[in-house]
């Protein structure tokens, strides 16, 4: 009978839990959906509510504090205190728990998710992107940077601050006075280190720190207070695993926010969303952020490239490396029992889809093209006046190089009719659509090992978008679907042997591929196996230019690409007098586009135009 009610407690707390997240499941659901039609209305839209505009004209202090654990506040006497008077989430979790500074800082400013691959200013060097600090100058604000000496790769005086300056730990409350006592309105972002502190030590220092500040010109700023991490103070230091290697305190130390228990988990990459709103901010560039005060999804945590977990503060999804998202562990935090990762599928995708898109339109440079476009779907303007070949099938949902039969259809139902694809070979000497076997397997399937598979192996994939993947037979079944559509094929290694696999298994879609060929002498043997368009592609060409005319000249081709680097080139206007169609890749801007065209490029492969 024991026994019995055990189960029963187990199975009611269980409901309970699918219960609460029934509608974040079914929200996922619709957003992946959305996203995957280029509907990004809702990243660049900031909905109002009651708290909008509530700090409008309000100075700002954000004070990221290195090494501020929750789990260490419990030693922390000042700041456990803040959590009956001020606007207190203890269940906030760090983007990433890489130890780099970066990190936190793209998160927090940015509302973007970090690339934890690679550093932050690889990642938006050179590229459209808008900050806190950005949108604080446009109303009129002083900004300003101001950090301890730390180990940084991002360059603060690069982001858009009117003022930066790095200084010794022992200056840091002289010089954070002296910004505060700027005339006008001040944001100012700080990043505070003790190094070597411990917890006692730390929380004196903050006590010390706001109490002096709000004494020395900060009596009306509005002071953020959000926990980070470095090198210095990474989690291990201090034995800290799994979420509470991530979970940071975020406080709002304000006389104008009211106190609010909120129980569900919020992340950092929260702050830019709600301080906007709170500032009266009602639109942005893409960023990934809810409001703290009322999330509706799980939270996104990277670890690193080989886990990240998901959770919103009654559940945690683990997802490893090596591991289809089916075989993630979701644990039931209360009754710590395991529940179906099936149910938490949608949030699953939605995870991945949220940081490739942080990371794609970041790397694509689309940021300001959907912001400017932020009211129309798709989000990224199309062209319509010329040849545009999808690039690996075209972007989606963040992912480009995907070769995913979901990109090949939305894109087709968005006009497209041409379509590059990279064809490998599996172990057993089948056709399937990837672009190689050294790392995009990881990317789209969650599979690390960098090797070819056989073709079951590579169909059993689970993707982590909800993306299905091709093999030759789909494609085929595409083709014969869609008289109208063709494939531009990208074959790296045994391509002639591969063309004439592809006819072996489909002789009825000849007339839809247009073969790549990459040297001069695969054009005789691609031709006689009776594909009448012929691309001759030049990036792995290193003829003189005479040899490449004289080719042009002498046999039929359907087109010549070249790298837009080679657009300015003697080569370039000579291909022009023989009449031969010029394409170029790869490219992305509508205003590129435009002026290649008016030089004379008639096609052009790109992942979202």
């Amino acid at each position: 009978m024991k026994k019995l009610l055990s189960i029963f407690i187990i199975s009611l707390l269980l409901f309970n839990v699918y219960a609460e997240g029934e509608d974040s499941v079914e929200l996922a659901k619709e957003y992946n959906e959305r996203i995957k039609q280029e509907d990004y209305r809702e990243l660049t839209s900031l909905e109002k509510d009651s708290y909008t505009g509530v700090l409008k004209d309000r100075n700002l202090l954000i004070l990221a504090v290195d090494g501020l654990y929750e789990k260490r506040t419990e030693d922390m006497e000042y700041i456990s205190s803040l959590k009956n008077s001020a606007l207190y989430y203890d269940l906030a979790y760090l983007t990433s728990s890489t130890h780099i500074q970066d990190d936190s800082i793209l998160t927090n400013l940015y509302g973007m998710y970090p690339r934890v691959r690679s550093f932050g200013k690889d990642y938006i060097s050179g590229k459209d992107i808008k900050g806190l600090q950005n949108y604080f100058n446009e109303m009129g604000y002083a900004t300003s940077f101001l950090s301890t000496k730390g180990k940084y790769y991002i360059d603060s005086t690069k982001l858009g601050f009117k003022n930066s300056k790095i200084v010794k730990e022992d200056n840091f409350k002289d010089e954070l006075v002296k910004l505060g006592k700027n005339g006008g309105k001040n944001f100012i972002y700080s990043v505070y280190s003790k190094r070597g502190s411990d917890s006692k030590t730390l929380d004196a220092s903050l006590k010390n720190l706001i109490e002096s500040l709000r004494a020395n010109g900060f009596s009306d700023y509005e002071i953020v207070i959000v926990g980070t991490n470095s090198q210095a103070t990474k989690a291990e230091n201090f034995n800290f695993k799994g979420l509470d290697a991530t979970n940071v305190p975020i406080i709002f130390l304000s006389n104008k926010l009211e106190h609010k228990d909120v129980e569900n988990a919020v992340s950092t990459i929260d702050l830019m969303a709600t301080i906007l709103n709170y500032y009266g901010v009602t639109s942005t560039y893409p960023q990934y952020g809810e409001y703290l005060y009322s999330r509706k999804f799980p939270v996104t945590i990277m670890d690193s490239e080989k886990l990240r977990y998901i959770t919103d503060g009654s559940f945690v999804t683990e997802i490893r490396e090596n591991k289809p998202i089916s075989q993630s562990i979701t644990t039931d935090l209360l009754s710590k029992n395991f529940v179906n990762p099936e149910y938490n599928k949608e949030l699953m995708y939605k995870s991945f889809i949220d940081t490739d898109m942080s990371e794609g339109l970041t790397s694509l440079n689309q940021n300001k093209v959907v912001y400017n476009n932020r009211n129309n779907v798709p989000s990224i303007p199309k062209y319509k006046d010329g040849m545009i070949i999808m690039h690996a099938g075209g972007f989606i949902a963040g992912v480009n190089y995907s070769n995913m039969l979901d990109a090949v259809r939305y894109h087709y139902d968005q006009g497209r009719r041409y379509f590059e694809l990279d064809i490998e070979r599996s172990t057993d000497d089948n056709l399937v659509l990837i672009h190689d076997f050294g790392g995009y397997q990881s990317k789209f399937f969650n599979v690390t090992e960098n090797k070819s598979f056989t073709l079951k192996e590579f169909l059993d994939f689970e993707s982590v978008h909800g993306f299905e993947q091709m093999e030759m037979e789909n494609l085929v079944n595409f083709l014969r679907d869609h008289k109208d559509a063709y494939v531009v094929t990208d074959i790296k290694d045994k391509n002639v042997d591969t063309l004439k696999k592809i006819k072996e298994v489909s002789p009825e879609s000849l007339d839809q591929i247009i073969p790549q060929i990459y040297n001069f002498s695969e054009y005789n043997e691609v031709n006689s196996l009776g594909y009448k368009n012929i691309i001759l592609t030049l990036y792995k060409i290193n003829s003189p230019d005479r040899e490449i005319i004289d080719f042009v000249k002498a046999n039929k081709l359907y087109a010549v690409t070249m790298s837009r680097s080679r657009l300015d080139s003697k080569l370039f206007n000579e291909l022009k007098k023989t009449n031969v169609k010029i394409f170029t890749h790869t490219v992305n801007s509508m205003d590129e586009l435009k002026k290649y065209k008016e030089k004379g490029v008639s096609g052009f492969y790109s992942d979202v135009l």
